[in-house]
């Protein structure tokens, strides 16, 4: 265990306590707590209620959401400080990568400490202030880039407008479908690009809302990206359209992306030669589009978070794909995006678009 003196250097290290004096720092030294750690032990869990933060003095520690590392925390930085002002739920989890030891300081320490120190209390705001700045200009800086990539990517499409000469050029009729197929691809890419980029200068688009056919769109990705996905090859994907589904306002492109995604889902949750049964039906005035596989189902514990951006139980997986669905759906349609399941006996997702005027 550290002694007084050691205690305070390692606080005179820390941004948080550079207003502190001697003689502060050691009344307040003498207050807080050390502890240990094994390895791959957790010490601030996701949405837990958290009041008290962490100085590392020895070790490492991982902090992460789900299965995504946000940073990696070493001797003498801290973690956990929001706690100590407001009783809110963790916002990431903390876990040990080797044995640890930490200073533990909790909320009432603090509160009752600063209570008598004003002039320390403003100079930890401004400390907190300043990082969280900092924290935001990095997400812009990293935000930044990504449009620079989604502008560069736009530029590198107009490659593809050499389709329209091998359209020319080919007489098999295969041939001229695939070429149809990646030509309406490389539209929706740009269509899609283009919306990505007056997001970044916050320009608002309406969905562009246009009466269609939802049967007509199934078959169609169903006979061009989905046949030749990967994760659908060894899968079977059956058909069951309701003809009196009638055309309706709604975004192509949008819905597009909805059904691709829960299709790709149910093909990763499914086992070789599976049948993912995707059927369309009429419920009053609306329009239903079911996605059913019989993979390994949902767990009532992920269920909960299934549709939070970056929650994943997939190794590889980025946690954005169901996210999206439910916002064209609930956002964009004024529909609704539900799904039920049973562990080991694959789930159903169900996308609830109005019918509106329909012809």
């Amino acid at each position: 265990m550290m002694d007084i003196a050691e205690r305070i250097k390692c606080l005179e290290q820390i941004d948080l306590f550079h207003a502190f004096s001697g003689e502060e720092l050691k009344q307040f030294a003498e207050q807080i707590t050390e502890e240990t750690f094994e390895s791959n032990q957790d010490i601030l869990t996701e949405g837990e209620p958290g009041e008290e933060m962490y100085i590392l003095l020895q070790g490492s520690l991982k902090v992460y959401k789900e299965s995504r590392t946000i940073a990696i925390i070493t001797p003498v930085d801290y973690v956990g400080e929001m706690a100590i002002i407001e009783t809110k739920p963790r916002s990431a989890s903390v876990r040990t990568q080797e044995p640890c030891r930490l200073l533990k300081i909790t909320s009432d320490q603090f509160k009752k400490y600063l209570a008598g120190q004003p002039k320390s209390l403003v100079s930890m705001m401004k400390t907190l202030s300043r990082r969280i700045r900092q924290d935001t200009v990095t997400i812009a800086s990293e935000y930044e880039k990504a449009n620079i990539m989604i502008h560069d990517m736009k530029n590198l499409l107009s490659v593809f407008l050499y389709l329209s000469v091998i359209k020319r050029e080919l007489t098999s009729d295969v041939g001229q479908k695939a070429v149809a197929h990646m030509t309406e691809a490389r539209q929706n890419l740009a269509l899609l690009m283009e919306e990505a980029l007056a997001n970044a200068r916050h320009l608002q688009q309406l969905p562009v809302l246009m009466e269609d056919s939802l049967s007509s769109l199934i078959l169609d990705l169903i006979e061009s990206e989905l046949k030749v996905h990967p994760d659908v090859q060894d899968k079977k994907i059956s058909i069951a359209i309701d003809n009196t589904v009638p055309n309706f306002l709604f975004s192509r492109l949008d819905i597009r992306r909805v059904i691709v995604n829960l299709i790709l889902n149910a093909a990763q949750a499914s086992n070789p030669g599976d049948t993912i049964a995707v059927e369309l039906k009429k419920a009053g005035n609306y329009a239903e589009v079911h996605i059913i596989d019989n993979g390994c189902g949902i767990l009532e514990s992920a269920g909960k978070k299934i549709f939070e951006p970056h929650f994943t139980t997939k190794e590889n997986g980025s946690g954005l794909g169901l996210p999206s669905c439910k916002y064209i759906v609930e956002e964009k349609h004024d529909g609704v995006l539900t799904y039920r399941s049973s562990p080991n006996r694959g789930a159903t997702f169900v996308v609830r678009l109005p019918l509106g005027q329909s012809s």
